[in-house]
């Protein structure tokens, strides 16, 4: 355990430098601080790696997972700010995300063992090709009994990218607080040229398909990467048919769809149907 609270110990002093970096102006395009990111996602991946595992599925995270949680989160958002200044204009997202893999996974890709703490990381890359063609990534790791996600969205600027958006959990005391089943969609933009993110996330739990779907409207800030969360809502979920709720987003709203509780006593999960309105900053349900 005493290599392992140095190693936490490391971590929690790079984050400040890391929140810093990300906080500054966007750098130019830099090999070595490509690798030096990358090397630093990989040592968080070890420190969570050598986490004790609980044999009776334990769904509370201590307080050195917590540490190693959050310090793997930042990296992963630092390695994605330092490759996307060098990704060009010209960005392919499938080759993007497999650099990425093969960035952060380093000379260790096994990824056998999703139920541990590190024992899979991942990247999705997609591009709008919409008016605004936004580029947007999630990074995504295993936690115990499920997995936890990071959200970048990155706008065009000049012959690059400029971050615009970034959203991942808080620290959480049980598993149930991590953003597993992550999803997302992007509006279109609206006549004034806006744009908003709704994120959707599954509640992991150790022991039951009865669980929370979780749902945020989020608008970017005109400074910084914290999105302003317009509205935020959970409703029961049943995902023992493998329907983890689906999202489809336009340029005034969204529907979500997933199998919940049944409105008659002892009878079989039903399909919910949540539609909304967004106008500007308001969002409002239409219906029931």
């Amino acid at each position: 355990m005493g290599a392992l609270r140095h190693m936490l110990l490391v971590l929690s002093l790079t984050l400040p430098a890391l929140i810093q970096a990300k906080d500054s102006a966007a750098a130019a395009c830099s090999k070595p601080d490509i690798e030096r990111a990358a090397q630093q996602v990989q040592e968080a991946r070890r420190a969570m790696r050598a986490l004790p595992t609980a044999n009776d599925l334990s769904t509370d995270v201590p307080p050195e997972a917590q540490r190693a949680i959050a310090a793997m989160k930042t990296r992963l958002g630092a390695l994605a700010d330092a490759y996307m200044g060098c990704a060009g204009a010209a960005a392919d997202p499938q080759r993007l995300q497999g650099e990425l893999i093969d960035l952060a996974r380093g000379t260790d890709p096994d990824t056998t063992d999703e139920n541990r703490y590190g024992g899979r990381i991942d990247f999705s890359v997609r591009l709008n090709v919409g008016p605004q063609r936004l580029l947007s990534i999630v990074a995504e790791f295993s936690i115990q009994c499920g997995s936890d996600a990071v959200l970048l969205v990155f706008a065009p600027e000049s012959e690059g990218w400029r971050e615009a958006l970034r959203w991942h959990s808080k620290d959480y005391p049980t598993v149930a607080g991590a953003f597993w089943s992550f999803d997302y969609a992007i509006s279109p933009p609206d006549p004034t040229g806006a744009w908003f993110v709704v994120a959707k996330n599954l509640a992991p739990w150790c022991t039951s398909t009865w669980s929370s779907i979780r749902y945020s409207v989020l608008r970017p800030r005109p400074a910084g990467t914290e999105p302003a969360e317009l509205f935020r809502a959970s409703d029961s979920i049943w995902w023992g048919g493998d329907d983890l709720g689906t999202l489809s987003v336009t340029a005034d709203g969204f529907t979500l769809r997933y199998h919940g509780e049944s409105k008659v006593l002892g009878g079989d999960p039903r399909q919910y149907t949540r539609r909304f309105r967004v106008s500007g900053d308001l969002v409002r349900q239409l219906g029931q």
